[in-house]
C-alpha cells in the first residue's frame, strides 16, 4: 500500500514537557517541520561537512590507538556511538561532549543509551492512562524518578545555554532561531526547542550508529562483497579530503552496501505507529475502521520472500540493477526512513555521515572480525536493538598513518 492520508502517530511523545515535532498533532508537526526544514537542507548540509570530517578523522585516529594498531580487538560498535553522539551534540548543542576523545560515554547519554529498552514500555502504557498514573506516578521508585527529572533538566540546561551564548557554527538553532521572531504561534517555543533537541540526539547518533555497526558486520560476514566495496573506496580516493559530499554520492557499491544493511538490519525495526483517518479507509483490500493504530513492521517486511528475493541473505547487488535475480523485487517495500510528510528530516544527514564514516574506515584500515562476534546478529530488540560489542580487529594499512 502507498497512502499518505492525513495520519498521526500514536502517543504522543512528551520527552520534555511538550510534544517533539516527530509526534506533534498534524498542525504542531506542520509548522515544526516548515522550521527545522532549513536546517536538514542540501545547503547547510554542504556547510556542515567540515565538522563531519573532522569527526571522522578523530574516529581514525582513536581506532588507531584503541586497536594498538592492529594488535588488540576493539569495540567498532561502540566507536561508532561515541561519533554520532558527539557530532549530533555540536549540531544540536553547540557543545563538544568529547566521548570519542576520551573514549567513554558521558553521564547524560549513558542515561540515554540505558533508557532504550523502556521506549516501547512507555508507548504501550500510554494507551492506558489509569495504568500510567499507577506505575509512573505512583510506584515508580524514587531513584528513577529522580534520573528522570536530573536528564531533563541537563537536556534544558544545554539548550539555554546555546541559545544564551549564541553561536556562528552552522548547527540546528541557527538555521531556526530567525523563525521565533515571526509572530505567536509561527516559531519555537522555549519547551518546544527542549523536547525537540532532545529527539534529535537519540534518532540522529543511535540510529546513524547501529546502521553502520550492521553494514561492517555484514561486509565482514561477506568477504567477497567487502572486497568489491574496499576496491570501490581505494580506487576513488587517495586521502580523506577528497571524500566530498558528492564524491561519496557518487560511489554505486558504497550506496548499495548501505541500503542492504538498511534493508537487512534496520536501525529501527518496529513500524512508525499511524492512526487511521476519520471515516475509516482500506488498506490492503480491507476495511479499517477509524482511528485504528496501524503500521508496517520494518524488519518484518524487508524480510519477506513476498517482497525480496533471498531476503536473508546480504546482497548489495540488488540496487544495482544489473542482476535479474533481483529485479522483481519490490524496492518501494522499503522504506527504512518513513513515508509521507512524518518522514526522517535528517535523513539526507544521515547518509551522508555514514557514507563518509564507512570509506574514511575502509580506505585506512584492514578490518577483521573477531571470532566472539561472528553471530553479533543474534540480538534482542525493544524498539531499537540492543547490541553486544562488535569486536574487529582495525590494521593500518601500508602507508597509512592515522593523525590526530
Amino acid at each position: 500500500m502507498v497512502c499518505d492520508l492525513p495520519i498521526t502517530p500514536y502517543p504522543t511523545l512528551k520527552l520534555i514537557g511538550v510534544a517533539p515535532f516527530l509526534t506533534a498533532t498534524h498542525e504542531n508537526h506542520t509548522r515544526m517541520r516548515r522550521l527545522f526544514s532549513p536546517a536538514f537542507s542540501a545547503r547547510s548540509l554542504k556547510a556542515q561537512e567540515p565538522l563531519f570530517q573532522r569527526y571522522a578523522d578523530l574516529l581514525k585516529y582513536k581506532v588507531s590507538e584503541v586497536g594498538q594498531d592492529g594488535k588488540k580487538p576493539i569495540d567498532i560498535g561502540e566507536l561508532l556511538n561515541f561519533t554520532t553522539f558527539d557530532v549530533m551534540a555540536e549540531l544540536t548543542f553547540g557543545q563538544n561532549l568529547r566521548m570519542l576523545a576520551k573514549t567513554e560515554y558521558s553521564p547524560w547519554v549513558a542515561s540515554i543509551v540505558g533508557s532504550l529498552k523502556m521506549l516501547p514500555l512507555v508507548a504501550m502504557i500510554n494507551y492506558y492512562p489509569l495504568l500510567r498514573i499507577i506505575l509512573f506516578e505512583r510506584f515508580q521508585p524514587k531513584v528513577i524518578a529522580e534520573q528522570r527529572k536530573a536528564h531533563c533538566a541537563f537536556s534544558e540546561e544545554l539548550v539555554n545555554r546555546r541559545l544564551k551564548v549564541g553561536s556562528d557554527k552552522p548547527d540546528v538553532w541557527n538555521l531556526v532561531l530567525d523563525d521565533k521572531s515571526k509572530g505567536p504561534g509561527k516559531g519555537l517555543t522555549l519547551e518546544e526547542m527542549h523536547s525537540n533537541s532532545e529527539v534529535f540526539m537519540l534518532a540522529g547518533s543511535e540510529t546513524t550508529a547501529t546502521l553502520l555497526s550492521g553494514a561492517i558486520y555484514y561486509l565482514l560476514k561477506n568477504p567477497r562483497k567487502f572486497d568489491t566495496l574496499v576496491e570501490e573506496v581505494r580506487g576513488s580516493f587517495s586521502s580523506g579530503d577528497k571524500m566530498t559530499l558528492e564524491n561519496l554520492g557518487s560511489l554505486k557499491y558504497l550506496n548499495a552496501c548501505l541500503k542492504e544493511a538498511l534493508r537487512i538490519y534496520p536501525p529501527v525495526p518496529i513500524g512508525s505507529p499511524r492512526i487511521t483517518q476519520q471515516g475509516g479507509q482500506m488498506i490492503l483490500g480491507k476495511w479499517i475502521p477509524p482511528d485504528t493504530r496501524v503500521s508496517v513492521h520494518h524488519w518484518s517486511t524487508y524480510h519477506s520472500e513476498s517482497n525480496f528475493t533471498d531476503p536473508h541473505s546480504y546482497v548489495p547487488e540488488r540496487w544495482l540493477g544489473t542482476d535479474p535475480k533481483y529485479a522483481a523485487d519490490s524496492f518501494n517495500a522499503h522504506q527504512p526512513f518513513g513515508y509521507g510528510y512524518r518522514n526522517c528530516i535528517g535523513q539526507n544527514m544521515a547518509m551522508h555521515e555514514m557514507r563518509l564514516i564507512m570509506a574514511t574506515l575502509l580506505l585506512t584500515f584492514d578490518l577483521e572480525l573477531c571470532e566472539e562476534s561472528k553471530n553479533w546478529e543474534d540480538q534482542k530488540s525493544f524498539a531499537l536493538w540492543i547490541k553486544d560489542p562488535l569486536m574487529v580487529r582495525a590494521t593500518p594499512r601500508v602507508g597509512e598513518k592515522a593523525e590526530e
